[in-house]
């Protein structure tokens, strides 16, 4: 069992840090050697550039370089991701077509189907929204949709393709054009294109 709150003995003040006196002050302005502290007496010890000399032993040389270490799993260099929140609906019908083995990844999808189909996407972004669609309550009384995470990256060729069809909504419609209004505009025409039809 605990001991009760009365039981316990009284706390006791930390004994005060010790700070040199003025007489215990070199002409050079530090501190005796008595009275520093250890972390000091090394910081001091690293920080001084002169060979050590008799009773002294090489300052200790700081190790790694802080942080947490480099992950294995980098980008390669001109990378450009383009995260995109999309309905779970539209997740499910484009999963398909990025997995498995000789699939495109998200990014490839978007921007091949930027590159190949680009007046479609560029019709899915400038269409208005169907009709009712502006009727929906906004703030706390929505209802909450269901969206996973796509993570599009792209090298600088294919994001030419994406960035040229968003630039070319962006001057015909009438809302602006975000990034992942493009994305899930390129994975709706994706899966529309590879439906049986």
């Amino acid at each position: 069992m605990l001991p009760k709150l009365d039981e316990l003995p009284p706390l006791q003040a930390a004994p005060e840090p010790s700070r040199p006196d003025h007489d215990q002050v070199d002409p050079a302005g530090q501190a005796a050697e008595s009275t520093r502290g250890p972390r000091r007496a090394a910081a001091a010890d690293r920080s001084s550039d002169s060979e050590p000399g008799e009773g002294q032993q090489p300052s200790a040389r700081p190790r790694g370089a802080g942080g947490r270490p480099a992950g294995a799993r980098k980008e390669p260099e001109g990378i450009i991701k383009v995260p995109a929140r999309v309905p779970a609906e539209l997740y499910d019908k484009a999963l398909p077509l990025v997995t498995g083995i000789g699939r495109p990844s998200w990014g490839q999808l978007v921007a091949w189907t930027c590159q190949d189909n680009d007046a479609e996407v560029l019709a899915e972004l400038v269409e208005p929204d169907q009709p009712g669609a502006s009727r929906r309550p906004r703030g706390q009384n929505r209802q909450g949709t269901a969206g996973l995470q796509v993570t599009a990256r792209l090298n600088a060729d294919e994001f030419t393709a994406f960035e040229q069809v968003m630039q070319q909504a962006a001057r015909k419609a009438e809302t602006p054009v975000t990034r992942t209004k493009v994305v899930i505009a390129a994975l709706t025409v994706a899966t529309r294109a590879d439906a049986p039809g």
